[in-house]
Formats: C-alpha cells, structure tokens, sequence
C-alpha cells in the first residue's frame, strides 16, 4: 500500500479481472470489494482487498483501517449484485456517484415503472400482483402480460403469460406490465456529471418463443434518424430516472407507438456487449467508466469500421457425452471469442435464462451480414455427441 500516491486508487466493486486490468491501465490502483469471498485472482490485481462487504458503513470503515480513504479518487461496478452498495459508498466518500433513487429505480423495476408512470412517453401498464388474483386481473385487461421479479436479471424468472394457471402460488410477489409488441433494442450510453453520450444501439435476438436472448448485432441495423430517435429517447428517460454517472445499459422495444423502456441498469450490458462496443468503434465503454468514475473526460470520439455481433446456439436437451470443434471454430474468419460450457457429462436443457446457454461466440465482419454469417459458420463447426 505503500506506493499507492493521493487519489490514485478506484474502489471496483465485485470486479473481473478484465475490469481490475482496466483500473490498472487508466493509472490507478484497485480496491476490489466483494459482497462475499473474493476470488482468488483479486489479490494479485489490488492493492487492497474487502470481502464480505456488507453495506457502505463497513466498506469506508475498512478502507480508513487501511488508511486508503484520503487516496480514494472513484468507485465503480458493473455487477448488478453491487449497484445499489457501490454507489452508497461514492456519496458516503464524497465521491461521483448517482442519486440514490437512479439507482433504486435500475434495481427494482417496480420502482422505474413507478417514476415513469407521469410521463406519457414512458408509461407502461403495470402493478404489482401479490397472488394469482392480481395477475388474473392484468390478464383480463391486456391478454398477453410480462410477468417478472421485481429485482431480477439475466431474464431469470421473465415470462409472457396470457393464462393465470401459468404460475405457482409460490412465484408470487411479481411486477406485472403490458406486453410489448416490437423489435427489442438496447442503447448503450455513458453520462458524466448528467450529460448523455449514447455510444451505440444493439439489436437483439431471442430464441423463438422465449424472453431469453440468442445474440446481439453492435451496432443495430437502423437509420441514422431511427437511431438518433432512440438516443434522444434514451437520454430523455436518463434525465427522469435522475442517472448522472457512468455506464448505462437501457433495453427497448419500439412499439406501434413508439420507444418503450423495457429496463435499465446502471452498468454495462451483459452478453460481452461491451466488449462489442470496441470492435466496432475504438471506444471502451468499461475503460471509460473508470474514467468518469474519477472526475475525468471520457475519450468517447467513436470510429466505426466493423460490426460486432454475440450469437449463442441452442442444443437439443440431454447429456453431452463428447464435444468436438471447439478449437476449429476459434479460428474461424473473424471470430473473436469462443465461449463454451460444454464437457462430457453436461446436461442441457432448453433456454429459460440466460444461465441456460452454453455455448456462444463473439465475432466481426465488414457489414452486419458478414459479422453474423462468421458467428454462424464458427458455431457450425461445434459438434455435440450425446450419452
């Protein structure tokens, strides 16, 4: 801790590595605080290390222990576990944060849809249904209803319901909105002290007949006017929710009427979105972060030359006996990335989360066409042989 200069070290809550690699090359040293045990790489990559972190009090009580308070210049995390506690403990340090109800409402969706309510350009149909009663009652109103946890993430728990006997007594309480016809979209954005940069729109994919999404194409195949449609949308509903800080990820539909805000979270986008945002512009959406998280100027002057797609394959439900191809399709034209869970004895089943897809691939070309034509060629080469 010796060598840690004043102001110089990033509080990164439940962090990657790819996020402490970050803090580090932007000239910082990293504080990495976890709710629970913290992984082993985390004291290679910190100068100081906080496990079990259990609310803001105890984070900054830790850090003046260590005397690391006055050296602390910026907080951040883009895990959702850590929203709400990352962001108490910047005010609590008197450092850039966001409000606190920005952050309470890109937790709980109830609470979004409560302060989007006033406004007609954000309004969705919702309530709370606390047993089947209620969600009969959004039934009979809508025909096709979303019922989700309030908190939830990674589609876990989402479903679309047009009957009552769909759910369990024990899946009660439940946010339930208006279905939302339409193409499904994020905008990926960055706000310093209040300002809106939108840094691009995705486009998304889902498995036929689920919520639970196949894949990502950075940036969408819109129009300049659509996506500058979107963007000023997006920052008009940023500017309600109170978000003045950092990274945000934003999901869309655009219905018959227009923009409507499926969610939102004060972080970046999950699927390796942000590792998208690079391959297709220059700019660093996590590197930024850290950025503004400091009280520093983001570089976000966007370059575009590629289109950068995620695409993940669905496989028939059983135990895998033998995988083949996973190394041929690593050096497929223009992939990037593999991302592979299977090995013998892993049991698939069909999506219902995103936690269900095990195996995807991340990867670029010269046009949209050509950036999803080489994630399909490269998961083609993928063969799965079961028990």
């Amino acid at each position: 801790m010796s060598g840690v200069s004043e102001g110089r070290c990033v509080l990164a809550f439940n962090p990657k590595p790819n996020i402490l690699d970050r803090v580090r090359a932007k000239g910082f040293e990293a504080v990495s605080v976890f709710p629970g045990a913290a992984p082993e790489y985390a004291a290679a990559l910190s100068v100081m290390v906080v496990e079990y972190a259990a609310n803001a009090e105890a984070v900054v009580a830790d850090l003046e222990a260590a005397g690391l308070r006055d050296h602390a210049a910026g907080v951040l995390t883009h895990s959702e576990a850590t929203l709400a506690l990352a962001d108490e403990t910047a005010r609590r340090l008197g450092l850039p944060a966001n409000p606190a109800r920005a952050v309470a409402a890109a937790v709980d969706k109830s609470v979004m849809r409560a302060v989007l309510q006033g406004d007609e350009r954000f309004a969705v149909a919702h309530r709370m249904a606390n047993d089947r009663g209620d969600l009969a009652d959004m039934i009979a109103l809508h025909g096709r209803v979303v019922a989700k946890p309030r908190d939830g993430a990674g589609s876990a728990g989402v479903r679309v319901l047009t009957n009552v006997d769909d759910c369990r007594e024990s899946d009660f309480p439940l946010l339930v909105e208006e279905y939302l016809e339409g193409p499904e979209y994020s905008v990926e954005a960055l706000s310093v002290d209040g300002g809106h940069q939108v840094l691009g729109i995705t486009e998304k994919f889902l498995f036929p007949g689920t919520v639970v999404e196949s894949g990502h194409l950075f940036p969408a195949r819109l129009t300049a006017a659509e996506a500058a449609e979107l963007g000023e949308f997006t920052a008009a509903f940023l500017d309600l929710l109170g978000v003045r800080l950092g990274v945000t990820h934003t999901e869309v539909k655009w219905t018959p009427k227009g923009p409507k805000v499926i969610e939102t979270h004060t972080r970046s986008g999950g699927d390796h979105i942000a590792k998208l945002i690079p391959l297709a512009t220059g700019v660093d959406p996590i590197a930024e972060s850290v950025v503004a998280a400091t009280g520093g100027a983001p570089d976000v002057a966007l370059r575009q030359t590629y289109w950068a797609t995620t695409q993940y394959r669905a496989l028939p439900a059983g135990t895998v006996a033998r995988v083949a191809g996973l190394d041929v399709a690593r050096h497929m034209p223009g992939v990037n990335f593999i991302e592979s869970a299977l090995e013998a004895g892993t049991v698939l089943s069909e999506p219902e989360s995103s936690l269900d897809r095990v195996l995807g691939v991340v990867a670029v070309g010269r046009d949209p066409q050509e950036a999803l034509d080489n994630a399909a060629r490269a998961l083609d080469q993928v063969r799965v042989d079961y028990a």
